[in-house]
């Protein structure tokens, strides 16, 4: 985790929550299932795993990533809103804007 830069997600913290596979519902009723919510007081953080043989940062997983930042957005106001796609096997993270 820290290669990837990612330890102080893991970090237990003051205000901190931690979810995994967490399940939210966006403007159309449609379910998206979260790999890994970390909600602070000032910031949200949603991270979107993959493994194996998969690319990183196709314009689908993007997109993916864009719609759970977007549903996070309406569910904490006033926080900011990070979003990663993170790479288990290649060890590459990609920020997603």
């Amino acid at each position: 985790l820290r290669r990837l830069g990612l330890a102080d997600s893991f970090a237990a913290r003051a205000g901190r929550e931690v979810f995994t596979e967490r399940d939210f519902c966006d403007e159309h009723g449609r379910v998206h299932r979260m790999d890994r919510l970390v909600v602070d007081p000032d910031r949200v953080l949603v991270v979107d795993w993959k493994t194996g043989g998969e690319e990183i940062g196709t314009p689908e997983q993007e997109a993916q990533v864009r719609a759970y930042a977007n549903i996070l957005r309406q569910v904490y106001p006033g926080r900011a809103v990070d979003a990663l796609l993170v790479h288990l096997d290649r060890r590459e993270t990609r920020s997603v804007v």
